[in-house]
């Protein structure tokens, strides 16, 4: 018989000792990878959940002020106190953005002292 040519194929081969020694400690390094990839995936799917619950939540908020044209919002109120009314005076809280008198009510006990002091 004459050659024809020479090719390469993927045949089984018996392995000596030396090399399941090599094939043992990759298959230990391989195996130790998969479990620090694992553990990476896990984390980053635990992270990506909350950002995901975030954006929800945000999305919700917002939707909820647009359907309401209403967003509760930082105001500074004014507290003012008028002693000539009722025996001890009454305090009126009013909003300095609109003006919009808040409510009326009578003086509580920690705003005597401040009462007191600016007569």
């Amino acid at each position: 018989m004459k050659k024809l040519r020479d090719e390469t194929r993927s045949l089984p081969v018996h392995l000596d000792d030396q090399q399941v020694l090599v094939r043992s400690a990759e298959l230990a390094h391989t195996i130790q990878a998969i479990e620090v990839e694992e553990d990476a995936q896990a984390a980053l799917k635990t992270q990506m959940k909350a950002t995901m619950a975030s954006l929800v939540a945000k999305q919700s908020r917002l939707a909820s002020v647009v359907a309401n044209r209403l967003e509760f919002q930082d105001v500074t109120v004014e507290i003012l106190f008028s002693p000539d009314a009722v025996p001890d005076g009454i305090v009126q809280e009013v909003r300095l953005d609109t003006a919009e008198i808040l409510g009326t009510r009578s003086l509580r006990e920690d705003e005597r002292q401040l009462a007191l002091e600016q007569d």
